[in-house]
């Protein structure tokens, strides 16, 4: 700091008053170790989210689900990338909430998708119409309030946050988008086709239910 302030001195003109415009540097080492902390990170996520969704639900949900959230992640990159918005700690920690809310959205719509699937004798895409149709409101509204929250950080919270917060903003649009046309259609589609033999309650849950009072 010494150091640069006997620079900003020695070149300072009448005319023309130097500056020390703090920074930041990243080296290439501690950035490759920032990627690959980032990728690992995702990694596990993708992995706690697949074994919590097959346990609740059912495998083709579970893969369904971490499909979308990591679909989410790469256009969220991408949107990044194209903003030019450097990578660092603020905005993997925003990419990585951005997939933890793409997970709880798409569990609410998939909760619903099960009961519907137990309840309605109608055909599976109806089942999944109606179930985009009883949670739509609720994906809309959570994600304003998600995006407005992160335009508060973005305007309020100093250029330290404001990766975070845009990482927020452009998720939040992405993940209301995916967890309608992309997370619910998937279960209509090839080996992740979701019937309601599926969703019946499995042998074991029905001699519990069978001994209870």
């Amino acid at each position: 700091q010494t150091v640069a302030e006997n620079v900003r001195v020695a070149v300072t003109a009448a005319d023309n008053v130097a500056t020390v415009q703090p920074g930041e540097f990243v080296g290439p080492q501690v950035g490759k170790d920032l990627a690959m902390n980032g990728i690992y990170a995702t990694l596990f996520m993708v992995i706690g989210f697949l074994i919590y969704i097959a346990a609740r639900f059912e495998w083709k949900f579970a893969i369904v689900a971490s499909i979308t959230a990591f679909f989410d992640l790469i256009l969220t990159v991408a949107y990044m990338s194209l903003l030019g918005r450097e990578f660092d700690l603020t905005v993997l920690a925003g990419m990585l909430s951005v997939m933890g809310f793409a997970i709880n959205d798409i569990i609410v719509v998939f909760d619903r998708v099960r009961e519907n699937f137990r309840s309605l004798r109608v055909e599976p895409l109806e089942v999944l119409n109606r179930s985009i149709n009883q949670t739509l409101s609720r994906t809309v509204i959570t994600a304003v309030l998600f995006f407005l929250s992160a335009l508060a950080l973005y305007m309020f919270g100093g250029e330290s946050m404001e990766g975070l917060a845009e990482t927020h903003m452009v998720g939040a649009v992405i993940v209301v988008i995916s967890s309608i046309i992309v997370a619910v259609p998937l279960l209509s589609i090839g080996p992740f086709k979701v019937t309601k033999q599926d969703l019946l309650p499995k042998a074991k849950d029905e001699e519990e239910l069978a001994r209870r009072p």
